[in-house]
């Protein structure tokens, strides 16, 4: 399955960190159901599945309750952090302008 976000197409949606590679890519936190989903938080790490059991393992800690949101990723195994940031710019840039 894809998501598409602005005119970029992720993988997903995931609900569990075993489903996700352990390689570099753009991770967007969403919310909702399969047919409407919203945009939550859109973050990028150097090891997708590693960032979102940490990410996990600390919310459990904090609340001890169930993971509230799917994530889609846009791997990009060929971008260094700075590059990745970059593309994350362009896609909110292509937010403001929808607004």
């Amino acid at each position: 399955m894809s998501v598409l976000i602005g005119s970029w197409e992720f993988e997903g949606p995931f609900n569990e960190c075993t489903e996700l590679r352990p390689e570099p890519g753009i991770i967007a936190l969403l919310s909702g159901t399969n047919d409407d989903m919203e945009l939550i938080a859109i973050e990028e790490s150097d090891s997708v599945k590693d960032h979102l059991e940490r990410k996990k393992q600390k919310r459990h800690t904090q609340k001890g309750g169930i993971n509230p949101f799917a994530t889609a990723v846009y791997y990009c195994s060929d971008l260094n952090s700075t590059l990745r940031q970059g593309l994350i710019d362009k896609l909110v840039k292509e937010f403001d302008q929808v607004d």
